[in-house]
This record gives C-alpha cells, sequence and structure tokens, in this order.
C-alpha cells in the first residue's frame, strides 16, 4: 500500500491527474476503513480532484477527513483538513467561505498548536492570496510577510518560497517590477533550497512574464 501512495504522489507531481485519481481510489477502496493509509489516500485523492477542477467531490473528501479528526479529537489533522477545504473553496474562487475555513484553521492552531509555524505560514499565504485576489493588496502584504515570518520561524524552504512568490505577485499587482523580480528570485532560491525544481521554474516563467 506504502508504494502504491507514493507512487500515486509521483503521478500527482507529474500532473498526470487522471492515473493518480485512478491509484487514489484504488488504495482507498483496498485500505481499512479509517486506517492511516486510507486517510491518506482520501487526502491524495481530494488534491488531485482539486487540481481537476471538481472542487465538490474534492470538498467531500476533505470534510470526511474533517470529521474524522473532530472525532478523535486530533487537532493537528482537524486544522489541516480545515485548511484543505479552504484551500477547495479558494480555488473554486468561493472567497467568503474559504475565508471562513481559513480562519476556523487559524482558530484551531492558536488554541493548540502554537508550535506549529509551517501551519502557521501556510494559513497566512492563503488569507494573502484571497486579500490578493480581493484586490485588498497592502492587507495581502501583511500577509505575506506573516507567512514569510513564520516559515523563517520553521526553517522550512516551501513555506518561505511560496510566501515570496505571493509577495512578488503583490509587488507585480502594485506595478513595482524591480520588488516583484527581487522577490520572485527569492522564490526561486528557496524553492531550490527545498528541491522542488517544478515550483522553482513556474517562478522564473513570473519572472520572464516581468520582464515582456
Amino acid at each position: 500500500m506504502k508504494e502504491q501512495l507514493t507512487e500515486a504522489f509521483r503521478l500527482f507531481y507529474e500532473e498526470r491527474f487522471d492515473e493518480a485519481e485512478q491509484l487514489y481510489r484504488a488504495c482507498l477502496s483496498e485500505a481499512e476503513e479509517g486506517s492511516q493509509d486510507a486517510k491518506t489516500a482520501l487526502h491524495g485523492l481530494g488534491f488531485t480532484l482539486s487540481m481537476k477542477g471538481e472542487y465538490i467531490e474534492a470538498f467531500a473528501c476533505y470534510e470526511n477527513l474533517l470529521l474524522s479528526a473532530i472525532k478523535e479529537q486530533n487537532h493537528l489533522s482537524e486544522a489541516v483538513a480545515l485548511h484543505q477545504i479552504g484551500m477547495v473553496c479558494r480555488m473554486n474562487n468561493d472567497y467568503a467561505l474559504a475565508k471562513d475555513y481559513f480562519q476556523r484553521e487559524k482558530n484551531v492552531r492558536e488554541q493548540s498548536l502554537l508550535d506549529d509555524h509551517i501551519g502557521f505560514s501556510a494559513n497566512a499565504y492563503e488569507f494573502g492570496l484571497i486579500a490578493l485576489h480581493e484586490n485588498r493588496l497592502e492587507e495581502s502584504l501583511q500577509y505575506f510577510n506573516e507567512a514569510i515570518e513564520q516559515g523563517n520561524l520553521a526553517k522550512d524552504h516551501m513555506c518561505i518560497a511560496c510566501a515570496y512568490r505571493g509577495k512578488g505577485q503583490y509587488y507585480e499587482a502594485a506595478e513595482n517590477k524591480d520588488e516583484a523580480k527581487e522577490s520572485f528570485q527569492k522564490s526561486v532560491h528557496h524553492f531550490l533550497e527545498a528541491g522542488d525544481e517544478k515550483g522553482a521554474a513556474e517562478v522564473q516563467e513570473m519572472i520572464r512574464s516581468l520582464n515582456e
């Protein structure tokens, strides 16, 4: 099962979403209900469906995980499920509902997970993205700076890379190309430090677009 789940994630990372979905569903059908393997498969399936734009079923996957986490009183799993539901809503342009779930996530973290700096960074990043989409530019910058600060506390290059990418998008929206380029370059650096060449390449494309 572990090998199948690893393979499904590889397919997802390579954006072979139909194949990843098929394998995650196979893992779900084989795994014992409520087991960690089943939860991992359900999480992966939710992410895959999100990328395919199948938001209703993706939402249901994470809602299932949320209910399970609440029943088990697992605060970390509860926060992660709330974050993923918020992400699905944000991807579906339902910003009001997304903000509700991200606020619920933040509340759980502030009550029970104060040392989870990676989680706080990801939460602030999502609030920043929504603020950017809603043209609340200065507010988005505050969130992205908070995400960078929490990422630094966690010493997590992936968090920092995402936050600098968001900060670059803020500067681009504010029509400050020099600051945008600097933030994007920092994002590339941290993506490479995290071993995510795909993420780095996507931001390098953003830099090229700035120069056009």
